[in-house]
């Protein structure tokens, strides 16, 4: 049986080391320095024009899904903004929730809002392999925002991250950003902000937010979205659409981790060619064939122990470029997991009015971290801020 891979953290000493770079003077490790409070700042008040990728991924309305298919897996990405030419605006994002719930309706079912289990039949993906023409060859016009959760919002470049997290917070995974005319110039993501944190932890490893466990985080949920090793994989996916998650955790038999299925797996249905039966296939047996050509175990899953420090977890998000980290226990069993999206939240709150509540978050107590509520089918429970 495969162990669970925990991903390595970077480890920090405790030892005062002072190092020059240029006029500024930092320092790592032990007491805060003089420059903590500026360093903290300045990380946070970053403005978003900084943080623009080199090109910018769009997709024309007019475009298939199987282009945008191609683009989204060349370019390692879940989604992108689709520019409406006709209005020379964009109006919606494509992503793979939109992808996956066309492809339930080509079969002639609904998605349930129960969360109950639709149990795809072997006749019906049957049906969706002779419907694969229609399906890849649909303009993704019609299908942009399907699932309900693409809309578009802009921010300007003068903005700040502080200001970006406060609208993820609203629900939305990425902003477009306009310059002083207007016109959109790129695309900032949870992961544009994880991803700069991390090479700024130099400046905000003193903040405490990042300095305690991951199991204190308050915005954790230790209701875990998981699917047997041999279920369906159209079924699984079924299952992430029913509750809008990007990524749900495999288990075994005995309940113990053993790998991910993700909106990133999905990019491989490009490569399916005809072979769309392999909807029909075992997750188990989905994730090894594809864990083959991305030279990894079949069993490959990113998770951590409890005592892992919430800067350690930063570290892990922004080397394995994932959006979601599980917690195991010592037996490898799912007790919890973050999302970027959960450490939005963390960061979230006074961090406008520059009054940072990191040092005192984890006296908070744990409202709103946890929580589950009923979703029926099989009493089957969900946190109250689903981890995407």
């Amino acid at each position: 049986m495969a162990e669970v891979q925990s991903a390595p953290v970077r480890q920090f000493s405790d030892k005062r080391d002072e190092t020059k770079k240029g006029d500024e003077k930092t320092t790592t490790g032990g007491e805060p320095p003089k420059q903590y409070e500026y360093g903290v700042n300045a990380t946070y008040t970053k403005k978003l024009g900084g943080l623009l990728p080199d090109r910018m991924i769009t997709l024309d309305s007019t475009e298939t899904v199987r282009d945008a298919l191609t683009v989204l897996s060349v370019r390692g990405l879940t989604a992108a903004p689709v520019l409406d030419k006709e209005r020379n605006e964009f109006r919606n994002y494509i992503d793979m929730l939109d992808l996956l719930s066309f492809l339930i309706s080509l079969s002639g079912k609904e998605i349930p809002k129960t969360g109950t289990s639709l149990n795809f039949t072997d006749a019906d993906i049957e049906l969706l392999e002779s419907k694969r023409d229609e399906f890849l060859d649909t303009k993704i016009g019609n299908i942009a925002g399907l699932a309900g959760r693409n809309e578009v919002i802009l921010m300007r470049k003068d903005e700040t991250l502080a200001d970006a997290i406060e609208t993820y917070l609203k629900g939305f995974h990425r902003v477009l950003i306009t310059n002083k005319e207007g016109h959109v110039v790129g695309v900032v993501s949870q992961s544009t902000i994880a991803k700069y944190l991390e090479e700024n932890i130099h400046r905000i490893k003193y903040d405490r937010l990042f300095n305690g466990t991951v199991w204190d985080f308050p915005f954790k949920s230790t209701s875990v979205s998981v699917v047997k090793q041999d279920t369906k994989l159209l079924d699984a996916l079924a299952h992430m659409r029913a509750r809008n998650l990007l990524a749900v955790g495999v288990t075994d038999d005995t309940g113990r981790l053993v790998g991910n299925l993700s909106a990133n797996d999905l990019q491989s249905w490009h490569l399916f060619g005809p072979k769309f039966h392999r909807l029909g296939w075992s997750v188990a047996r989905f994730l090894k064939s594809l864990r083959r050509t991305q030279a990894r175990e079949a069993d490959f899953v990113v998770c951590v122990q409890r005592d892992t420090t919430v800067l350690q977890l930063l570290t892990v998000f922004g080397k394995y470029s994932v959006h979601r980290v599980y917690i195991t226990d010592e037996n490898g069993m799912p007790s919890g997991i973050i999302s970027l999206t959960d450490i939005m939240r963390g960061l979230s709150g006074d961090l406008r009015k520059g009054q940072y509540q990191g040092p005192e978050l984890f006296n908070r107590g744990t409202t709103g971290a946890g929580k589950e509520q009923d979703v029926g089918g099989a009493g089957e429970k969900k946190p109250a801020f689903e981890s995407s």
